[in-house]
């Protein structure tokens, strides 16, 4: 509670220039007022040149993105944000952000980045199964929004670029007058508003709680899948059809259509799950190696082939019950002709 971890790497052509910028950075902090060591003692936490040690701690900051994606609950989307401040505003800024995320019950919320450049990757779980669910969520995204915008003069997307779900509020961020010029340059060279429409720039104030992807459960297997796509380049079939992540997506989209109840199912649902039934047996399942090479690069783990290979344990299990039943009435049904 109210403390944070601060990872520093120095770097130099040779020893003496590396324990230089080593030495001064230890001076900097000890002089910094802001900046409380636990313990005061700052020669208590040594860099270290051993990659053994070192690497553990950069191993804990690259790990946050998968314990929050594969602890979230089934059923939830795991969502980044990207923000950025002047550096010196940072420490309140976040602060600020951890209170509010305590406020709107985000409990599982992580806040991590790259404190020189004053930049901050939030991230959270998110479930979009109602409207108490979505409205949580623009609560939550309002008031981030202004924290960041409003309170801080800060940019709502840092490193990343800016999408539907801070497109209402790009002009809290830049005001009216830059908005409305952006908006003007857009139409000179887009009159039509052809290209990626409504992504950056859009007039609906509600665009982001519309049309939200959800995750639906599909089965436990690749459940945790945050569909980040890290495993698509060690996929033997991305070129040919499906990858890794696109396997999960489309089955997690028929086992949310399969599990509708019929009164619930439209035309067009039907004939959506259709279609994806259809070219699901060869771009989904024909065509995956199920070698695990998907796990590899996956930072919660997963391995796609083990879900093609109990989907095909069940369809040769329900294949072989066919040819029972038919064998058993053939012998039932025996007889000689004359």
């Amino acid at each position: 509670e109210g403390t944070t971890a601060l990872l520093i790497e120095c770097r130099g052509k040779d020893k003496a220039a590396l324990d230089k910028r080593i030495a001064e950075v230890v001076r900097a902090i000890k002089e910094a007022d802001h900046i409380n060591v636990a313990g005061n003692d700052v020669e208590a936490y040594p860099f270290s040149e051993d990659k053994d040690v070192f690497n553990v701690y950069w191993d804990v900051r690259k790990g946050l993105i998968p314990i929050v994606g594969a602890a979230r609950e089934t059923g939830t989307s795991m969502l980044i944000e990207d923000v950025a401040c002047d550096v010196d505003k940072l420490g309140d800024m976040m602060e600020d952000l951890i209170e509010m995320f305590k406020r709107h019950k985000y409990h599982d919320a992580s806040c991590f980045g790259h404190a020189l450049e004053g930049n901050l990757h939030l991230v959270f779980s998110q479930g979009f199964r109602n409207d108490e669910e979505i409205e949580r969520y623009s609560q939550m995204m309002q008031e981030l929004c202004e924290i960041v915008a409003d309170k801080y003069g800060g940019s709502l997307k840092a490193e990343h670029s800016t999408g539907r779900n801070v497109a209402p509020f790009v002009e809290m961020e830049w005001g009216s007058k830059a908005y409305n010029l952006m908006w003007e340059l857009k139409r000179l060279f887009d009159p039509h508003g052809i290209l990626n429409p409504g992504v950056i720039l859009n007039e609906d104030e509600d665009v982001h709680k519309k049309a939200l992807k959800a995750s639906p459960p599909a089965d436990a297997i690749v459940d945790r899948c945050i569909e980040c796509g890290f495993c698509e380049s060690n996929c033997p079939s991305r070129d040919l059809s499906l990858t890794p992540r696109q396997r999960i997506t489309v089955y997690r989209e028929m086992s949310r259509l399969r599990a509708m109840d019929a009164s619930e199912l439209t035309v067009e649902d039907a004939q959506r799950l259709r279609e994806f039934e259809t070219n699901w047996t060869y771009n989904g399942e024909q065509t995956c190696a199920a070698d695990g090479m998907c796990q590899e690069k996956c930072p919660v783990k997963i391995n796609t082939g083990e879900l093609i290979k109990s989907i095909r344990s069940r369809n040769l299990a329900e294949g072989h019950a066919t040819e029972l039943r038919a064998a058993d009435f053939a012998a039932r049904n025996w007889g000689t002709l004359d």
